[in-house]
């Protein structure tokens, strides 16, 4: 399947992959959480071989919004994603990385911006928790109203026509779900 999430919650680090093809019959599309061993090199968008034991359905909840299936397992093959926005999405990853990790909050930046939480460590995540702040690191309105308020500042110095200026916007929001994997947030 393909990683849709790369996460971690209070108990442990998970995978979510949307299901591409199963053996045991499993429909196209279904959500499966395997929650185990730090998953560092897979990232969103990567395809990914697992041996999988299914544990328990999962009840839609705050941290589990559309995740069907809880599994035990591990991941036998890791396929890095590709195309423009796999290449796209892996370059901003590594920016953050060399930007930040000197202040040690690359972590924090990949997941503000990309919604990547595989470096936030379970400190971290509590942490934000704890001060009502962890919000803040999932996609949101919140971010997407930044970047377009933004980008309409920067495209009115240009004087291009309203229509023009907001099919622009549109299009970087597009793009910018797309990097972020379609967060329900």
């Amino acid at each position: 399947g393909t990683v849709t999430e790369n996460g971690s919650s209070s108990e442990s680090k998970y995978l979510e992959i949307s299901v591409d093809k199963s053996l045991s019959a499993l429909p196209e599309g279904t959500k499966v959480r395997l929650y185990g061993e730090k998953y560092q090199t897979v990232t969103v968008g990567d395809y990914v071989t697992a041996k999988l034991t299914y544990s328990s359905v999962s009840r839609v909840g705050e941290r589990a919004t559309g995740v069907q299936l809880v599994a035990n397992g591990y991941v036998a093959k890791t396929e890095q994603g590709s195309g423009l926005l796999s290449t796209l999405r892996n370059t901003l990853k590594e920016n953050c990385l060399s930007l930040y990790d000197p202040y040690g909050v690359s972590g924090v930046a990949q997941a503000l911006t990309l919604r990547e939480r595989s470096l936030l460590s379970p400190e971290t995540n509590e942490a934000y928790r704890n001060a009502g702040l962890s919000h803040l690191l999932a996609i949101s309105g919140l971010h997407l109203s930044v970047l377009v308020a933004m980008l309409r500042k920067l495209l009115f110095a240009f004087r291009l026509r309203k229509q023009v200026r907001e099919v622009i916007a549109l299009l970087v929001i597009l793009l910018y779900c797309f990097l972020t994997g379609f967060s329900p947030s």
